[in-house]
């Protein structure tokens, strides 16, 4: 039973781990779009 226990504990932070892999990565894309965008304006003020 604690074998069991243990193996759910390192599961549950997996996929916690992955949780926030994921959170990052759409972070980093979200601000990939947005600095895109940012030097779309810059160009038309020029």
């Amino acid at each position: 039973m604690s074998r069991d226990r243990m193996n759910f504990r390192s599961t549950k932070e997996d996929i916690e781990r992955k949780d926030c892999n994921y959170k990052a990565k759409q972070d980093e894309e979200k601000y990939e779009i947005n600095r895109k965008k940012e030097i779309e304006k810059s160009k038309e003020h020029r």
